[in-house]
């Protein structure tokens, strides 16, 4: 395990500047804002980046924090890792998804580490927040689904941390990699805590016995592959051809991912200053590819989950995609904290730190 910085080499910034004042702007199809990002949204981003930005934000936001590189089954691995600041700690992984990043959770960093005061005692969080593999700074070896990322995040943890029983955290691609952990390792899970529980497919499929929250569940699921999950079929089947074009224009990169954070995010919750270090980040490490290909590998050849023992908290935040029926979560996760939040969507740690670093400690509350 070796502590690193980060760096960004000024010719590979101005690589980039060049490559976003050379653009060539797309005409604009439609009106109807349902068929991509928008150009002048678009442009926006662009003119903030060349004009507004400070080009290296991304690089003092990471080194703020303890980075660190490993190798774990031979894949190269990148985390901050910062300790609490309290006597007694609990660690915490926290997991990232699709098209965000470790930037997911570095607002919530702070305020986890000073921790709170329950029942007299004050305690705080060991704070371990990896790079999925093929994602930011870890490497891309093979195409991995999400129980291979779960086996490693739990060497990292148990193997490398040495920690015996820790929490885990995640949204998106990172609550099935927690999920697939609290499956498989539950005596070293001590408290399963997740924003979404990806796609329902139990649900969707069901045709007798429909409860209220299933029907709205499959109304609004059904909407979502009707508009939203080109993407997705797309990274499911032929993630290479996308990789070309998204590695070698930043302006592609934006409009692809960026079109996520603004139509999956709570109402104007995401800045400038968020949507570009993200983006920055898959530029840097020419990771877009290698994100993408996750979805080929749990499309194709990813077991079936079943129902998960570890005590587990579940926190909604209202504007986010999908949100699952609280009748299949209480049949599935041994639950003992659910809250819907009313502000806040898909990006919960960037978009509200606050309100996530709230439903972190009030889980748990609920199982110390």
């Amino acid at each position: 395990m070796n502590e690193i910085t980060i760096k960004i080499d000024e010719i590979e910034k101005k690589e980039l500047e060049d490559k976003l004042k050379a653009t060539r702007w797309p005409q604009r199809l439609s009106r109807n804002k349902d068929v991509g990002l928008e150009v002048e949204t678009v442009k926006r981003i662009v003119d903030f980046w060349l004009n507004d930005y400070d080009w290296n934000a991304l690089e003092k936001h990471l080194n703020q924090f303890r980075n660190f590189s490993t190798y774990i089954n031979k894949q190269k691995i990148h985390f901050i890792y910062e300790k609490g600041k309290a006597n007694i700690t609990i660690p915490l992984i926290l997991l990232h998804g699709w098209p965000d990043s470790i930037l997911r959770y570095t607002k919530v960093i702070e305020n986890l580490k000073e921790g709170f005061e329950y029942n007299g005692k004050n305690i705080s969080f060991d704070i371990i927040i990896p790079s999925i593999p093929g994602f930011g700074f870890s490497e891309f070896n093979k195409g991995l689904n999400n129980e291979e990322i779960a086996n490693i995040m739990y060497l990292l943890m148990h193997s490398e941390l040495n920690y015996d029983e820790f929490i885990v955290s995640g949204g998106d691609i990172g609550s099935g990699i927690a999920r697939y952990m609290a499956k498989k390792y539950p005596n070293s899970i001590k408290g399963l805590h997740l924003t979404d529980i990806g796609i329902v497919k139990d649900v969707l499929q069901k045709n007798k016995g429909v409860t209220e929250d299933e029907l709205k569940y499959k109304k609004r699921a059904s909407e979502f592959f009707d508009k939203e999950a080109g993407y997705m079929n797309i990274q499911s089947t032929k993630p290479q051809t996308l990789a070309y074009g998204l590695n070698d224009s930043p302006v592609a990169l934006i409009s692809w991912i960026g079109e996520k954070y603004y139509s999956w995010s709570g109402y104007n919750l995401l800045s400038m200053k968020d949507i570009i270090n993200n983006i920055y980040l898959y530029w840097h490490t020419k990771s877009i590819g290698t994100s993408m290909n996750i979805y080929l590998e749990n499309a194709t050849r990813l077991p079936q989950l079943g129902a998960i023992d570890s005590k587990t908290g579940v926190s909604i935040f209202t504007e986010d995609i999908m949100i699952p029926p609280y009748s299949y979560i209480q049949s599935q996760y041994n639950l003992v904290y659910f809250n819907e939040i009313g502000q806040g969507g898909h990006f919960t740690a960037i978009e509200s730190p606050d309100l996530f670093t709230n439903e972190i400690i009030n889980f748990v509350k609920r199982i110390i």
